[in-house]
This record gives structure tokens, sequence and C-alpha cells, in this order.
């Protein structure tokens, strides 16, 4: 019996994405680079110093493009102490460009080819957000966006910002 619980464990282990087990969370300090729609690099370490809001996205996500006006609102009212950065994962650079033209968001919009920061945070539901203080420590994770996540990460940022 303990034999067949063990490959029975196993069997869904091997079904779970490896992502499953990475995923970033509060007291994480996670190290990443991102490529933005411009080809502009954007680093954890230069980031440092400000509270940092990375949220992932893609095109079909109702409740991502939802977040969007928030977000870019948030970036505006704090534009001396926070970043938003919003990782796209469409399948290509240019469906995310296509989708944010003309719209003037007040964040940086970041996409790569093989998603090296998807891989770095491992986000299991878009969207993911991951509200990063100062001193680079994932404080905050939110994943899905209503009123409540609304209301959530304006105070969680609020708190951020003031310390």
């Amino acid at each position: 019996m303990a034999r067949f619980t063990l490959i029975c464990f196993l069997f869904v282990a091997l079904l779970i994405p490896a992502s499953a087990f990475a995923e970033v969370g509060p007291g994480d300090k996670p190290t990443y680079t991102a490529t933005t729609l411009d080809g502009e690099k954007v680093s954890s370490t230069e980031l440092r110093g400000k509270v940092v809001l990375v949220d992932f996205w893609a095109t079909w996500c109702a409740p991502c493009k939802e977040s969007f006006p928030f977000y870019s609102k948030l970036a505006k009212e704090y534009e001396d102490d926070l970043v938003v950065l919003a990782v796209s994962l469409d399948g290509s650079r240019k469906e995310a460009r296509k989708f944010m033209e003309g719209k003037g968001y007040a964040f940086t919009v970041a996409w790569h080819p093989k998603h090296p920061v998807v891989k770095t945070f491992g986000p299991s539901i878009f969207p993911t957000s991951y509200l990063i203080d100062r001193n680079g420590v994932v404080r905050h994770v939110h994943t899905g966006f209503d009123d409540e996540t609304r209301k959530q990460t304006e105070n969680e940022v609020k708190a951020l910002v003031g310390q």
C-alpha cells in the first residue's frame, strides 16, 4: 500500500508544473530583469529604493485589462515612489504593443519571448500582482482583480510608500 501511495504521489507531482513549486511569495526577494516593449532593460537592482508593483497580464484576460486604469492612477499618484511593471504573457510583442497603443497608461510594459520574469515569479493565475517594498522584498501578492483587490492594493501601496 505504501508503494502504491508513493507512486500516486510521484505521478501527481509530475503533472504539476514546475512553476507551481517556484512561485514567489511574501518575504521573498526575487532578482529579475525584464525587457520593455521598447527593448529597454529593467532590473530589480535598479528599482531598489522604489516600491514596485509587478503585474502579470495578457490581452485575453478581462480582469487584467480592468486593472490597468487603476494601476495607471497609482503610478501617477505616487510617481516619485512607485514603479508599476506590467509583464505581458501574450505570445508576441506585437500583440501586447497593439493592445497598449493609444491607451496612455502611466506604467512600464514588459514582454520577452522566453518570459524570464514569469519563470522567476511563477504566477499560476492571471492576473497576479506582486507588491515589492523599497528593499526588494515581496510584501503582498494578489491573484485576480476586483474591488476588494483594488482597496487592499491601494492601502498597501500607501503604507509602503510612507515607510
